[in-house]
């Protein structure tokens, strides 16, 4: 905590960007509660004697906010942003417990005016409000503060990536072929709950009672399937569950989209009624749409699931849908490894072990097409041209590395075969590079130090851009604990020189 205030004071564009985010969110909030009060007011009456016209539309919300209730100060959500990356969501046992009894942190939010400490919710509210670029600037600002304290000196880059587990279970056709089923029928079935003005319930008729059953049929034949696995000669029953899922799923798709339009229709004429609520719209919008979704998807599952049952043909891997929790999670392919479902962040770290960029893209991606961009990052968030680039076997290209060259890196290594072809025995034989080799590997323990320190093992969030902050929050924290470890070997370091000279000068002395 204390390093984070010293860094905030240091960078007050820190704590700007933190308020610019939460102006943000507040205004957001603002224009949906005046949307549904001019949606009420339109609703009203006329009262007799009073000529008013009001507009078609809403009046344009102001771009500044009134004076309102107190809001959280910028201090208190940059602290607890980071406190989220070191010990997990605000909602968590070990976060709770910290806002409960800490003293430090009381103490804090006593400096900041805030004497009260808030509840979890409201920290989620306020943590979530700050934007990916917010995170980036607070990265950027621990560089730059590393630098200043010449606590290390940007000049060495070491990259590696890592597989990092969704938020989601390990997919099987008939699992998803289940569970998506399951979700369309649980959204149609929510629509109806939320008792719409002008939307008639049809949970009671025949197709909608068909779409439920078919939903649990497939339930129990994905549980059947399952059972079969570890029994010999099982490929012939297998092969007949399956056919009975992909009937299923057909008459499936056929009743429910029937029993979809005409939800569509209903909420559709509430709308053009004036009978719903803005809010209660975009909730039906949302079922309609999630289910629809789903729908599609669980087609696309049952064709490539019979051409794999059936036909006994392989489908490409871009073509499979891998989760129907998370979409964006992608299976994870690392040599030696086992598969996961999830992401591969690709890290940068310094000389000291301080992270200086990260990326997560999409899907399995290869590690030498994310090299420049990673290195490009390292270039942007540090502000200078490394020196030193080491990485592994599988970053090899030789265009990255001879452009680096060229424009002043003095080392730039692979390390393994394809490394060595490209660099040339000599050059990569030499002292330099050899060092360099042995440098790569602090950056595999700075992903020990990551994965079982920061829960980087595994994301609680969903979906690609809600995982990137994720990573980045813990990223932040894990930098902001490294700086306070390189301030104590600082320290050591100054009082050790210290000693030896006292005692070099005793020594002259007698």
């Amino acid at each position: 905590m204390e390093e984070s205030v010293k860094i905030a004071i240091r960078h007050p564009d820190l704590l700007a960007a933190v308020e610019h985010d939460l102006d943000v969110q507040g205004l957001k909030k603002k224009h949906a509660r005046k949307t549904e009060q001019h949606f009420i007011q339109t609703r009203n009456a006329k009262l007799d004697g009073l000529d008013i016209d009001l507009p078609a539309e809403p009046l344009e919300c102001s771009s500044t906010l009134e004076e309102g209730r107190p809001r959280m100060p910028a201090l208190a959500v940059f602290i607890f942003l980071l406190l989220r990356g070191w010990i997990g969501g605000p909602k968590s046992v070990h976060y709770k417990i910290l806002l409960k009894e800490s003293i430090t942190l009381h103490r804090l939010l006593d400096s900041v005016g805030m004497h009260k400490v808030p509840g979890p919710s409201t920290v989620l509210d306020n943590i979530n409000a700050v934007s990916e670029s917010t995170q980036q600037k607070i990265l950027c600002a621990q560089l730059a503060v590393a630098e200043e304290d010449e606590l290390d000196d940007l000049t060495s880059c070491r990259a590696d990536s890592t597989a990092v587990k969704a938020n989601s279970m390990y997919p099987t056709d008939s699992g998803l072929m289940k569970a998506f089923a399951q979700r369309a029928a649980g959204l149609c079935e929510r629509l109806f709950l939320l008792k719409l003005p002008g939307v008639i319930d049809m949970r009671g008729r025949k197709d909608v009672e068909k779409v439920c059953a078919l939903a649990e049929e497939l339930g129990d034949l994905c549980r059947d399937i399952g059972m079969l696995s570890g029994k010999r000669n099982v490929s012939t029953q297998r092969k007949e569950l399956y056919l009975k899922m992909f009937t299923r799923v057909a008459r499936f798709e056929r009743i429910f989209k029937r029993v979809l339009e005409q939800a569509r229709r209903a909420v559709d004429k509430a709308n053009r009624g004036m009978q719903l609520l803005p809010f209660k719209k975009s909730q039906a919008d949302a079922n309609l749409l999630q289910a629809e979704s789903d729908i599609e998807k669980l087609v696309i599952i049952a064709a490539y699931s019979r051409k794999r049952i059936v036909e006994e043909k392989q489908t490409s891997s871009s073509d499979k849908i891998y989760s129907i929790a998370d979409i964006d999670a992608a299976i994870i392919r690392k040599g030696g490894w086992q598969d996961v479902l999830g992401y591969k962040p690709q890290l940068a770290f310094t000389g000291k072990g301080l992270v200086s960029a990260i990326l997560v893209p999409a899907g399995n991606a290869a590690d030498n097409g994310q090299l420049p961009q990673l290195l490009t990052a390292v270039e942007v968030n540090t502000g200078k041209l490394p020196r030193s680039v080491t990485v592994d076997d599988g970053y090899t290209c030789a265009a990255v590395r001879d452009d680096y060259l060229k424009r002043g890196v003095e080392i730039f290594s692979y390390a393994g075969a394809n490394g060595k072809r490209v660099i040339g025995e000599e050059t990569y034989n030499s002292e330099g590079y050899q060092a360099a080799r042995r440098e790569r590997s602090a950056a595999e323990a700075n992903i020990y130090t990551l994965k079982y320190g920061y829960d980087f093992r595994v994301v609680m969030r969903r979906g690609l851009q809600a995982v990137r902050n994720e990573m980045l929050g813990k990223v932040l924290a894990y930098n902001m604990r490294r700086l306070v470890s390189l301030r104590e070997e600082q320290r050591r370091a100054e009082q050790l020189r210290a000693i030896k000279d006292a005692q070099g000068e005793r020594s002259l002395a007698a």
